[in-house]
């Protein structure tokens, strides 16, 4: 996820350098720049990857949070949605996925609870995954997740 988001130089010079132990001279003649360039190249891959990295602490307790709040959305229980979504939580929903004349943004728990559990029914198909590095939610049929 993290060479994702570097350029192929970026991604070049950090993995050569880093990973490989390929001198910067021998890297900046490969990508056609000076050695100073390149190692500029490999020092802004090097600042992406530490930017991204979440803690397995971290990942464990979103987990539980979205464990939590799945199993309270497929027992339709809305006082266990309301324990683990932010009171004044902000829900933006995709133009493409919304229902004609829907409402693009939904604001507040107890708004956003009442409408989940309208669709508890599909709660089913959805499954904890990792989405940008955190833990979120994926909605699809259940031969999607194999």
């Amino acid at each position: 996820m993290i060479l994702d988001k570097l350029t192929p130089a970026e991604r070049l010079a950090f993995v050569l350098h880093d990973m490989f132990a390929v001198p910067f001279d021998e890297i900046a003649s490969i990508l056609g720049r000076s050695p100073t360039a390149t190692r500029q190249l490999a020092s802004r891959a090097r600042r992406v990857q530490g930017a991204a990295t979440v803690s397995n602490a971290e990942l464990s307790q979103q987990r539980g949070v979205v464990d939590a709040f799945l199993a309270a959305l497929r027992a339709g229980d809305f006082e266990g949605l309301l324990a683990v979504l932010d009171p004044d939580v902000v829900v933006r929903v995709d133009e493409a996925a919304a229902r004609r004349g829907a409402p693009r943004e939904i604001r507040g728990a107890r708004n956003w609870a009442t409408g989940a559990l309208a669709f508890s029914k599909v709660a089913r198909f959805v499954q904890p995954t990792l989405v940008n590095g955190a833990v979120g939610l994926r909605l699809g049929p259940a031969w999607a997740a194999v």
